[in-house]
């Protein structure tokens, strides 16, 4: 338990993600904010959690996650051509169990900066990654209730100029694919 958001920030100086719970763990955080985290480097094909990545149990309470950042910037490569990764989860990125209560999820970015190659191989590339959830993206269940989510964004970049495809980018302040509830929350200016 920390003092609170207003007492303890905890910063990745912008050089780092501020947290990461691994698969099996469960971790309540109370009273703390995760500020400055910066997530570029890709995880395979992929960028996550600008300020946490959770792939156990977590539950936030009266806590802020503010100012972090994903910027995607990874390539990887298919059959005859090469393909953008996508960044996830400005403030959070969730694969598993993440409950959010009395906190605030404000000011995150998510954004990707990749355009391969035009006509790679075979077929023509030039698609340009996503971006997803500018201040939670989750894949696992999701529950937030008295929380505040406001002023994140999702930016995905234009396409090359063999364009199949633009960046998507959506849910600047949520973006999920699995269970969510939501109760006596703002969401709002994402």
């Amino acid at each position: 338990d920390g003092p609170g958001a207003v007492v303890l920030a905890i910063s990745g100086g912008g050089q780092s993600r501020v947290f990461q719970v691994d698969a099996g763990a469960e971790v309540t955080l109370t009273g703390i904010a995760a500020v400055d985290g910066d997530s570029t480097v890709a995880e395979g094909s992929n960028t996550y959690g600008g300020g946490i990545y959770n792939q156990g149990r977590l539950t936030l309470d009266q806590s802020t996650i503010s100012g972090n950042n994903v910027l995607s910037t990874a390539l990887y490569y298919e059959p005859f051509r090469e393909r953008p990764g996508i960044g996830l989860g400005g403030g959070i990125y969730s694969t598993g169990s993440l409950t959010i209560t009395n906190s605030t999820i404000s000011g995150n970015t998510v954004s990707n900066s990749v355009t391969p190659a035009a006509n790679q191989g075979v077929y023509p590339s030039g698609a340009a990654g996503g971006a997803l959830g500018g201040g939670i993206a989750a894949t696992g269940p999701l529950v937030i209730s008295n929380t505040t989510i406001s002023g994140n964004k999702a930016a995905g970049l234009a396409g090359g100029p063999y364009i199949y495809s633009g960046g998507e980018a959506d849910g600047g302040g949520i973006y999920a694919t699995n269970t969510v509830t939501i109760s006596a929350s703002t969401i709002t200016g994402n």
